[in-house]
C-alpha cells in the first residue's frame, strides 16, 4: 500500500483518501461499503467539492479570458479539491496504474505503433517502458504537470523524444495529419467529454493511422451495470474525474474509427472496475 503522511488535525485524512483510490482504481474497493462512504463524509475535501464546483463554473469564462490558451487547464470533476487533485492523485495513480498486470494490458495495447506518435493521457509516463522499438517520437498530452516531473527518470532512460504539447486532450495543438499512430491506455474514462477528445485524435492522424488503446468502461452484464451505475458518482470524485460506465466501441465507431483489432475481458478485481475494451481503430484512408 502506498502510505502519505497523515493528516495534522482538522485536515483531509489524505492516508484514508489515499487507501481508498488505490483500491478503487485497483478493483479492491466496494464504494457501498458504509464505513467507506464515512471516510468520504468525513473529510473536508468531499464537503467542499459541490461549492468549489459551482464557485469555479461561474468563474471559468472570465477566468479563462485571461489564462493565454496553452496554460489552461482540461475541467475535471475533483477541480476544487486543492491538493489532493492537483499533488496526491497524480501520485497514487503513478503507482497504482504501474502494477504487473496492467503492464501486461500496456503491451497489447502498443503492439503496432510505430512512427510519431501522439499519447493522450500520458501521465507519469508509465507506457514509455512498453514503446516498440519502430516509435520515433512521441506529442504528449497530460492536464497533470505534476505528472511530467514523475514521468522524468522514464524519459531520461528513454531513446524516444518525448514533447509535451498541450493540457486538454479535447483541443490538441497539432497540426491535421501529423502523426503516424495515437496511444491512449486509462484515459478516455477520465476526459469529461471523450467525442471531442476521439474528434482530435482523428484528425491528427494521418489517412490509415491507427490509434492503440486500453480503458476499462461499461461492462456486458446487467448486474455489473447496475453496480456501475451505482458507484459511478463517488468513483469519479475519488479517482480523478473517473467514469466506469462509458462504452468505448461506440465512442470509437462514432468518431469515424474503423475497428481492426479488439478484445472485450474482464481484468483482476471485482467486474465494476474491472471489464476492460483493448485493440487498435483506423483512420480509414
Amino acid at each position: 500500500m502506498v502510505r502519505v503522511a497523515a493528516a495534522p488535525p482538522g485536515a483531509v485524512a489524505f492516508e484514508e483518501i489515499a487507501h481508498l483510490v488505490i483500491a478503487t482504481r485497483a478493483g479492491g474497493c466496494d464504494l457501498e461499503r458504509p464505513e467507506v462512504r464515512a471516510v468520504a463524509q468525513r473529510n473536508r475535501a468531499f464537503g467542499q467539492v459541490d461549492r468549489d464546483l459551482h464557485a469555479s463554473s461561474a468563474s471559468s469564462a472570465s477566468a479563462a479570458s485571461r489564462v493565454p490558451a496553452a496554460e489552461q487547464t482540461v475541467p475535471c470533476e475533483t477541480r476544487g479539491m486543492g491538493i489532493y487533485a492537483d499533488q496526491v492523485l497524480p501520485r497514487l495513480i503513478d503507482k497504482l496504474c504501474g502494477a504487473k498486470d496492467m503492464r501486461v494490458l500496456r503491451e497489447r495495447a502498443v503492439e503496432g505503433l510505430h512512427g510519431d506518435v501522439l499519447e493522450i493521457g500520458f501521465g507519469s509516463g508509465l507506457n514509455i517502458p512498453v514503446y516498440p522499438p519502430e516509435v520515433t517520437r512521441v506529442y504528449a498530452v497530460d492536464p497533470a504537470t505534476l505528472g511530467r516531473k514523475l514521468a522524468a527518470k522514464r524519459i531520461a532512460a528513454s531513446d524516444v523524444p518525448i514533447e509535451f504539447v498541450g493540457l486538454d486532450g479535447q483541443q490538441i495543438p497539432l497540426p491535421d495529419a501529423a502523426c503516424d499512430t495515437a496511444l491512449s491506455t486509462y484515459t478516455l474514462c477520465t476526459i469529461p467529454d471523450p467525442s471531442r477528445a476521439l474528434a482530435e485524435v482523428f484528425r491528427i492522424l494521418k489517412p490509415g493511422g491507427t490509434f492503440h488503446f486500453v480503458e476499462h468502461g461499461l461492462a456486458p452484464d446487467d448486474d455489473v451495470v447496475r453496480k456501475q451505475r451505482k458507484i459511478e458518482p463517488i468513483n469519479k470524485r475519488l479517482a480523478g474525474g473517473c467514469h466506469l460506465t462509458r462504452e468505448h466501441w461506440s465512442l470509437l465507431t462514432d468518431a469515424g474509427f474503423v475497428l481492426d483489432r479488439r478484445a472485450a475481458e474482464y481484468g483482476k478485481g471485482p467486474k465494476a472496475y474491472a471489464f476492460h475494451y483493448i485493440g487498435m481503430a483506423r483512420k480509414p484512408g
